[in-house]
């Protein structure tokens, strides 16, 4: 574990938004999409490994091209094929519409899981719009861990096709005993750009 003064973890916070976990170092990162051309998938299928406890996903601006699309995410375990791993989730949002008219906090039990295999949306309804998109951070905890589950959180800031900012916070665990060594991120129908960047943490 490297330790880092008040002063270098400043310029981490400043440069890699708040999630940088007191006294560690981002050490590695990989970037997926240019954030213009849009996609069907941005894969990560390489180092995932036992390097690091924990990888954080950094998305900037994801933009679908269709209206109201969620940006969503599933796994792969070591030596398989398939995006499918069973998850157990839950969610928590807050919005304002852009008059400040129409405010809510609560819980979203539409985009929870029960030890389903589906892909777990993140951000919700984004807009298709020019100026509307989703940033957030998705971390996942002990991958290379053959024993445990995989526990996850994601915190994301949304721009909502029907002029809302909304707020999601993400949490759950995959309920999967083997290694992952693989991360995909989809959009919940069509495609989109974005850029995802890879962080390992040790």
């Amino acid at each position: 574990m490297r330790m880092i003064n008040s002063e270098v973890r400043k310029k981490l916070i400043w440069q890699y938004g708040s999630h940088v976990p007191a006294g560690l170092v981002p050490i590695s990162r990989v970037d997926k999409g240019d954030g213009e051309t849009a996609v069907a998938n941005i894969s990560f299928t390489s180092g995932i490994d036992s390097t690091y406890s924990a990888y954080v996903f950094k998305v900037y601006n994801f933009h679908p091209v269709d209206d109201n699309a969620e940006l969503t995410f599933q796994v792969n375990d070591t030596d398989a094929s398939s995006y499918d791993r069973p998850m157990t989730s839950l969610r928590v949002y807050a919005y304002s519409d852009e008059g400040d008219s129409a405010t809510a906090f609560g819980y979203d039990g539409t985009n929870d899981q029960s030890n389903d295999a589906n892909y777990q949306s993140l951000s919700d309804n984004t807009g298709n719009q020019d100026s509307e998109t989703s940033s957030g951070s998705l971390t996942l905890y002990g991958l290379a861990d053959g024993t445990h589950v995989k526990h996850f959180v994601a915190q994301f800031a949304n721009h909502l096709g029907i002029e809302y900012m909304r707020s999601d916070i993400t949490t759950g665990y995959i309920d999967e005993a083997t290694a992952i060594d693989d991360v995909q991120f989809k959009a919940s129908s069509g495609n989109f750009n974005a850029i995802i960047t890879m962080y390992g943490v040790a």
